[in-house]
């Protein structure tokens, strides 16, 4: 839900915009999609002095995955997610990072940019959205960098 930002909803009614998800990963190991059925030893943590939400999970004979979100206070509507992976035996990784946009925006549109960052005129990938709320009232906008 995105905090204080509201549409015009059914019969005239105020309702809260539902946000766009911007940690919607899915990670393939070996050209298979990991799922619920295929890990064990799952567990989460929620650490509320730090602002964290922690994931770990083991893929049998295959990799330990640990993944934890930080919400960014400093920082409205933001958050950092960091994803680790220890490979138990040789294997390929593939990580996709999707938006998940609710069906309620109109006029969604997405792309990516390239960046300059740092002194050392390194770049980053930025992928941005944005769409209309129902109603046209707000736009909501979505950026996400990815760090090697």
């Amino acid at each position: 839900m995105l905090n204080h930002v509201f549409d015009i909803g059914d019969a005239g009614v105020n309702q809260a915009l539902q946000g766009i998800n911007p940690f919607h990963l899915e990670l393939f190991l070996n050209k298979q999609k990991v799922e619920m059925s295929s890990i064990k030893q799952w567990k989460q943590s929620l650490d509320l002095k730090k602002a964290t939400h922690t994931t770990s999970f083991i893929i049998p004979g295959k990799a330990e995955v640990r993944y934890t979100i930080t919400a960014l206070r400093n920082l409205p509507y933001s958050g950092l997610i960091e994803v680790e992976v220890k490979a138990l035996d040789q294997i390929q990784m593939q990580c996709f990072n999707q938006m998940d946009i609710p069906n309620s925006y109109i006029d969604v549109r997405k792309r990516l940019v390239e960046a300059n960052v740092g002194l050392d005129g390194g770049k980053e990938m930025i992928l941005q959205a944005e769409a209309l709320s129902a109603q046209k009232a707000h736009k909501v906008v979505y950026n996400s960098v990815s760090y090697n």
